[in-house]
Order: C-alpha cells, then sequence, then structure tokens
C-alpha cells in the first residue's frame, strides 16, 4: 500500500503489519508507526480494524478520530496479502483487543468472510 508505506517499512510475504497511531506530526502518515505482525507486542489497545489495498489508509483515519475524539487506542492491522492470509495475527488481534472489524470496499466476500 504504497500511500502508507516506503522503503523503510517492515515487510514480510504472508505477515501483516501493525501499525499504531503515535501523535500528530506534519504529515498524516508520519503520525503512524509500522511494524511486522511477529514483532509486535500488546499494547491493550481498545480494538482492532483489518484492512487491506486502498482501505489501509481507511483505517489509519479512523484509528486517528478514534483516538481524537473518544481517546480509543486502535491496532490497525494491514493485510498487504491475503493469499498467504496472516490468520496468527488475526487471532492475537481478536484475543488482546476483543473487538475487531473489517475495512473493506467491497459488499461480498473479503476478510470479513475469511
Amino acid at each position: 500500500t504504497p500511500v502508507v508505506t516506503d522503503d523503510s517499512t517492515s515487510y514480510k510475504w504472508g505477515e501483516a503489519n501493525v501499525i499504531r497511531f503515535r501523535g500528530e506530526k506534519g504529515v498524516f502518515k508520519d503520525a503512524f508507526e509500522h511494524r511486522l505482525a511477529s514483532d509486535y507486542t500488546n499494547e491493550g489497545e481498545d480494538m482492532a480494524i483489518i484492512a487491506c489495498g486502498p482501505s489501509v489508509i481507511e483505517a489509519m483515519r479512523a484509528a486517528w478520530i478514534l483516538k481524537q475524539e473518544y481517546n480509543l487506542e486502535t491496532r490497525v492491522l494491514n493485510m498487504h496479502t491475503v493469499k498467504p492470509l496472516d490468520e496468527k495475527a488475526i487471532a492475537q488481534a481478536a484475543k488482546d483487543c476483543g473487538v475487531v472489524v473489517t475495512a473493506e470496499e467491497h459488499q461480498v466476500g473479503g476478510l470479513g468472510n475469511l
């Protein structure tokens, strides 16, 4: 997802990236930290949003709004590969956060059905 990543973003085929809002910055995407899901330690987030493709930036916007307006901490999972799907990262987010939603751009199928 080029809008939210660059050459310094950790990447591993088949493994999700965790994106966390870290506070206001001059450039929107710079306000977020990216890590491989396997390198991430639970921070007690209130919820997780799972997204892929163009929906990742919308999930990041939602995380920003949830923090600014409701003081809710949100873990965003960037599922940059759906096959293979990082089932471990999804299960860990559900276990850690309790509330998991998917951000998608279509009506039928997709991450919500996996």
